[in-house]
């Protein structure tokens, strides 16, 4: 049996900044963590005295940290919105690609 549930860090302006989108735990007792980081232009707006994507990048670290000591977690990373050229005017958030497969936190937390 496998459980899903969805947690979010989110900015009140509606921007996602990190999220782990899926959990999901295995027979084999293991958890699997998807980070899901948008890396669009609009992320480098700014947010109080940083920049939304240094924030984001802070928080996640910060998630990845208290993770990478636990024997039965798996990570993973999917970014969006960072392959296309930015262009003035012109956001795209439908470009996708897994970065980092899932492996054991301890052996992908420097990957992410």
């Amino acid at each position: 049996m496998q459980l899903y549930f969805k947690i979010s860090f989110i900015n009140p302006i509606k921007l996602l900044l990190v999220g782990l989108d899926a959990i999901a735990q295995n027979e084999d007792g293991k958890i699997r963590i998807l980070f899901i980081f948008d890396g669009s232009n609009s992320m480098n707006a700014q947010w109080g005295n940083s920049s939304k994507i240094t924030i984001a990048k802070q928080l996640m670290i910060q998630t990845i940290d208290s993770l990478k000591m636990l024997e039965n977690v798996e990570l993973a990373l999917r970014m969006y919105g960072h392959q296309t050229r930015i262009a003035p005017g012109r956001q795209d958030c439908s470009d996708t690609k897994l970065e980092v497969p899932f492996a054991a936190a301890k052996a992908k937390s420097s990957s992410i």
